[in-house]
């Protein structure tokens, strides 16, 4: 990651009154943001794709949670798999990984 090539980092507003110019977007600079993000998505085990916009908000709960998201058979539809804990009589407590909300998409199509 980068930040904008200023003096203090940070992104400066052009003005045309003052002849103030705005910062400029460098390609290496978009090109670094673009990878870092689609590196959190990718790592949470989620495909790109241009026509969902909840990708990073997704990965970033995949992270936080160790849940899993699964295409199921190819479908598109997407199902949220996440750890569940059991008490058991004598005390200890299980793991195991379940289906806990549907994502997006129809499981019957």
């Amino acid at each position: 990651m980068q930040r904008t090539e200023t003096p203090d980092g940070q992104f400066v507003p052009g003005n045309t009154i003052t002849g103030q110019k705005g910062s400029k977007v460098s390609t290496a600079w978009l090109m670094s943001v673009q990878e870092e993000i689609c590196g959190v998505i990718e790592a949470a085990g989620i495909v790109l794709d241009p026509a969902e916009r909840n990708q990073l908000l997704l990965a970033i709960a995949t992270h936080a949670t160790g849940a899993v998201y699964t295409d199921i058979g190819g479908s598109g539809a997407t199902m949220k798999m996440g750890w569940r804990a059991e008490k058991a009589a004598d005390g200890s407590i299980s793991w195991s990984m379940e289906p806990v909300t549907l994502n997006r998409g129809n499981l019957d199509a």
